[in-house]
């Protein structure tokens, strides 16, 4: 989110040694501040459950070797999760994500891609009005 730094001539382009001792400087804190530290951001993401691809088990129908994990093991009970690293990485980099203006919406279950675009979701009344609460959160919020 934040881009490294941006005098690669303070370190010699790309020396380890130099670019870990700049990081104990004074000058590294201005230099390491995000052009977007200060600023919020909003998410609206969207996922589709694995469409038609999973099969009666929950595995992808394409997997040769099904037995290669178990489905049980799926790491993101909540799939909003799925986006957690994202929304992080911008708290991290100083951009203010607040939890109310990140949403997950499940659109397009057991369809095949090709009929679960984002141009679909208009058609959809139930995923339509989840957008447009988002986004009068999201405006109310700016």
């Amino acid at each position: 989110m934040n881009g490294g730094n941006p005098q690669e001539a303070l370190i010699d382009h790309k020396n380890p040694e130099k670019a870990m001792a700049l990081e104990h400087t004074p000058e590294w804190e201005q230099l390491s501040q995000n052009h977007l530290e200060g600023r919020t951001a909003a998410f609206f993401c969207y996922g589709d459950e694995g469409g038609d691809e999973l099969d009666a088990y929950g595995r992808p129908k394409l997997l040769r070797h099904k037995e290669y994990f178990d489905p049980a093991q799926e790491p993101f009970e909540d799939q909003r999760q799925a986006y957690a690293p994202l929304v992080w990485q911008c708290r991290y980099s100083g951009i203010e994500v607040p939890d109310a203006l990140w949403r997950y919406q499940v659109f397009g279950e057991g369809k095949k891609y090709a009929d679960d675009q984002a141009e679909d979701m208009v058609k959809n009344t139930d995923a339509k009005a989840h957008f447009d609460d988002w986004a009068e959160a999201f405006s109310g919020f700016v």
